[in-house]
């Protein structure tokens, strides 16, 4: 792993150079227009480049393995339903039903 390490005057210009040369892989990716947009949000509110994101983003995913993402649709699973009282909708009868026996034959 790279360090940053600052000159005399505080500055980490060189350092953080030569750790983008020589201590990382480059990689392009292809965005669309909503993922760019939202990567600049977070990067602006952080006070990062896009790329400190992009990279912070990876670690945090092969940090816990994606688990957070099979909780998460776990979390959904389990929540589909809860609710016995929920109003269905009326789903018999009416012209869509007419429709559909027209286009079925029956």
């Amino acid at each position: 792993m790279c360090t940053q390490t600052a000159n005399r005057r505080g500055r980490v210009g060189l350092a953080r150079t030569r750790c983008t040369l020589w201590c990382m892989r480059r990689t392009n990716l292809y965005l669309d227009e909503r993922q760019t947009t939202a990567l600049d949000a977070m990067a602006r509110a952080q006070g990062v480049s896009r790329s400190d994101v992009v990279r912070r983003l990876i670690d945090d995913f092969l940090e816990d393995g994606g688990s957070r993402l099979d909780s998460d649709l776990d979390a959904i699973d389990a929540a589909f339903g809860i609710d016995p009282d929920f109003p269905m909708p009326d789903r018999s009868g009416g012209e869509r039903q007419k429709y559909l026996d027209g286009i079925w034959g029956e």
